[in-house]
């Protein structure tokens, strides 16, 4: 069952509370890490970074995020941090059928394009010390998404609203963080949404984290690390090189996979199927 005491403070509102002291913390934490790095923060989205510096950006934003979210569900929510969704029972299930679902999303849509030519194979790049890197750095940046976005903000609107709205209204904000990505555009955005509509039912159904987080980061690594797609509008190193002949609504273009209309397509598959493997478990276990 989940934590919930009289003391328990979760409510809309503190999405308001945090999201200006949880910028400036993250913010002078990366700043801190660019120092470090010896990079030039000033030349802002024209600043890029290799795997080395991008496992170093991740990991000074989720110092960030630990810390102001740390602070908050103690002081404010005045409930444990464990709260946030972080349970033992499951947890290799969740975890490996959160890889699988990300996985097997990514690989299909690469097998289409590419057999449909929207994807044009190029050649193999093999460096053991950027794989390392690469999956250290989506291992971060899923934790830090999940536990601002699913932990704090779903769960906060989940107190006040119903879990359906809460979990639609998180959604929302969830693409809406992305909005100053490279070649944004309405398309992309939709598929954003989806994306939180499809982590943020791993944890509506579950009550953890881990699901939310496994498929997150599987997602990520799979479309850029191995099958080479920009993630989100942002390039990195990734195994697997393609181009194609021009961008469009089936290949995504500049913004990766979650820029065409078969990731919409499939993300839609995706989260039906999901939904009924978690609802099939749960009521499963309701019966034992």
């Amino acid at each position: 069952m989940e934590e919930n005491t009289k003391s328990d403070k979760r409510n809309w509102t503190n999405i308001f509370k945090i999201f200006i002291p949880y910028a400036l913390t993250v913010g002078i934490f990366q700043l801190l890490m660019l120092k470090i790095l010896g990079l030039d923060w000033s030349k802002g989205n024209e600043l890029t970074f290799n795997s080395f510096q991008d496992f170093w950006m991740s990991f000074a934003t989720f110092l960030g995020t630990f810390i102001i979210i740390w602070i908050y569900v103690k002081y404010v929510d005045k409930r444990s941090f464990k709260s946030l969704g972080f349970k033992s029972k499951n947890l290799l299930k969740d975890i490996l059928l959160g890889i699988v679902f990300g996985f097997a999303i990514i690989f299909i849509g690469y097998e289409i394009l590419i057999y449909s030519k929207e994807l044009l194979f190029i050649n193999y790049n093999q460096s053991v010390s950027d794989i390392l890197f690469s999956f250290c750095f989506f291992i971060f940046v899923a934790i830090n998404e999940e536990l601002l976005v699913r932990g704090y903000f779903l769960q906060n609107l989940e107190a006040s609203l119903n879990k359906f709205w809460a979990l639609i209204i998180s959604s929302l904000i969830f693409s809406l963080l992305h909005i100053f990505n490279n070649d944004i555009n309405f398309l992309s955005l939709t598929n954003l949404f989806l994306a939180g509509l499809f982590i943020g039912l791993a944890y509506s159904v579950t009550r953890n984290l881990w699901l939310s987080i496994a498929l997150h980061f599987s997602w990520n690594f799979f479309q850029g690390t191995i099958f080479g797609f920009n993630v989100s509008g942002r390039d990195s190193f990734s195994i697997i090189q393609t181009t194609y002949n021009q961008p469009d609504i089936w290949n995504g273009g500049s913004f990766g996979f979650e820029g065409s209309v078969l990731c919409i397509i499939l993300q839609v598959i995706g989260i039906i199927t999901l939904y009924f493997i978690l609802r099939k478990r749960e009521t499963e276990r309701a019966k034992i």
